[in-house]
């Protein structure tokens, strides 16, 4: 994460003298965040999925139960 914010500041302070390491950086953040959040996923026994927007879900019929018949 640090290379990514040095190498950033470094590439808008000189973009024409190094973009070379500004997008190296990028590619290097990218496989970073990659490796955090499947390091994450992996660490949490779940698969690695990718982030989609919250749906209201309906509840499945299995889990409306009846309740316990008195005794």
């Amino acid at each position: 994460m640090a290379l990514f914010f040095i190498g950033a500041a470094m590439n808008f302070s000189s973009w024409a003298w190094d973009i070379d390491f500004g997008f190296t950086s990028l590619i290097v953040f990218i496989i970073g965040t990659t490796a955090v959040c499947t390091g994450t996923y992996i660490g949490r026994g779940l698969p690695a999925q990718p982030v989609t927007t919250e749906q209201p879900q309906t509840p499945s019929p299995s889990a409306q139960q009846d309740p316990p018949a008195p005794r």
